[in-house]
């Protein structure tokens, strides 16, 4: 996780926090198994709530998360998404690593 942590931006991370954050009450019930139907339906979640999932910057930090084992990249559903989306899903060491990130802010911010 120390490489994660190096090559990671803060920007990145808030990116993974952000597919976490729509993504991972599903994938957790689901064992974090990669489910395309799920993936494509929050992916566009995302797309609507922050339109930076609509950049093409996006696609440059999945790509970085995905290989760093993060997030994986699945199969585009077209009729839920547009040609130019390329959704993702969270994997269990994304998880992971955004509670490391936490412990390591909550143990900063304590006296």
């Amino acid at each position: 996780m120390l490489r994660v942590s190096v090559e990671l931006s803060a920007e990145d991370v808030q990116v993974l926090g952000q597919i976490y954050s729509v993504q991972g009450g599903e994938l957790i019930r689901m064992d974090f198994l990669p489910e395309e139907n799920l993936a494509n339906s929050t992916w566009k979640q995302l797309q609507m709530a922050f339109p930076f999932f609509r950049s093409s910057a996006i696609h440059s930090i999945c790509a970085k998360l995905q290989s760093l084992g993060l997030v994986t990249q699945v199969p585009r559903i077209p009729t839920t998404l547009d040609l130019t989306s390329i959704p993702y899903a969270i994997l269990r060491n994304g998880t992971i690593y955004l509670d490391l990130v936490e412990k390591a802010q909550i143990a900063k911010a304590q006296p």
